[in-house]
């Protein structure tokens, strides 16, 4: 049986308008500022890509322990963000995402954004290559 996302994907492309992308911290952080020139840029390119991806990139759901777990998407990125962000070089990520509701809105919170470590095939049967580091 195929495994399904914990989150559906329309809930959090919605939540981007309801509370914002948060951008994540520490290696992720540092490794998209080495390829963008501000912390907004990541803002806006999580942002993107989180709007670019679809049913089909779903890859896995990724369990760090019990109480920390998100989907992973593996995604190719379309012509658009990449000249955009000017990624000619960088077409593939690997995104993690969870969806956390609080008070004030929904917030779709970013597990992990970078380019992926291994090949991942997803959903729609496309292989989303990996290394490229």
């Amino acid at each position: 049986m195929e495994e399904e996302p914990l989150y559906p994907l329309a809930d959090i492309q919605a939540a981007l308008d309801e509370g914002g992308v948060e951008v994540p911290h520490g290696r992720d952080l540092n490794r998209l500022l080495g390829i963008f020139e501000t912390a907004v840029s990541v803002q806006e390119f999580a942002e993107r890509v989180i709007l670019e991806l679809r049913a089909g990139c779903f890859y896995k759901v990724q369990r760090k322990d019990e109480s920390f777990q998100y989907d992973a998407y593996g995604i190719t990125l379309c012509d658009d963000v990449v000249e955009r962000f000017q990624l000619t070089e960088r077409r593939h990520w690997y995104v993690g995402v969870q969806l956390s509701r609080d008070r004030a809105g929904r917030t779709c919170l970013l597990g992990s954004i970078h380019e992926p470590d291994r090949d991942m095939r997803c959903r729609d049967g496309k292989t989303v290559p990996g290394g490229e580091e």
